[in-house]
């Protein structure tokens, strides 16, 4: 188990200078998880050169934050707890030009799953993500956000749309009244199970 479990908060077409706007939601809400964040970002344009700057407290996300916005290749790590343990997520946020823009949060599949996991073990980390997106959905502006075995952020809106989320294993969209749809897909997020028929 060397791979990651990501989610993804995507601005999509319209919508992509919405997170300047849903920035201070979202951290208030990383907030709750973690008050301590190292970011690595690069200061020169080769990438040969790189700062890290750490920093605590809901002040310190929001530097943080601000960082991971504004330079290219930035990766914060951000301490929390996960069943209990000590561990750390890694956030970034992703730009493709002018199309989409999104936060992409990596958790270690060693952190979330035991080695030898259960369909039960894994139908509950799958309820507790989508409990968890619902909650940032109610408070954001996002187009999107998945949830899949080492996924990017990677598709325009439009395409999530058009296939009915059948990119990742978890999508959550719209619909035209701003309603919640749930769009779950015939694999499960650890990429190799199968997702039960109900």
């Amino acid at each position: 188990m060397g791979g990651h479990i990501n989610i993804g908060i995507v601005y999509s077409d319209e919508d992509i200078y919405k997170l300047n706007d849903d920035k201070q939601s979202i951290i208030n809400y990383f907030s709750l998880f973690s008050n301590r964040i190292v970011v690595n970002y690069p200061v020169d344009d080769t990438f040969q050169k790189w700062e890290e700057k750490r920093f605590e407290g809901q002040s310190g996300l929001i530097q943080a934050f601000e960082i991971l916005n504004s330079q290219n290749m930035a990766l914060g790590k951000m301490f929390c707890k996960i069943h209990n343990k000590d561990c750390y997520i890694l956030v970034s946020i992703r730009k493709c030009k002018d199309k989409f823009k999104g936060i992409l949060i990596e958790i270690a599949e060693s952190d979330l799953l035991k080695e030898e996991y259960s369909r039960e073990d894994l139908d509950d980390i799958e309820n507790k993500i989508l409990v968890k997106l619902i909650e940032i959905w109610k408070v954001t502006n996002f187009s999107y956000a998945f949830c899949d075995s080492d996924a990017d952020i990677e598709y325009q809106l439009s395409e999530i749309e058009d296939n009915k989320g059948s990119e990742y294993s978890m999508v959550l969209l719209k619909d035209n009244l701003n309603d919640l749809v749930i769009c779950l897909n015939s694999w499960c997020i650890d990429g190799i199970t199968g997702r039960k028929i109900k």
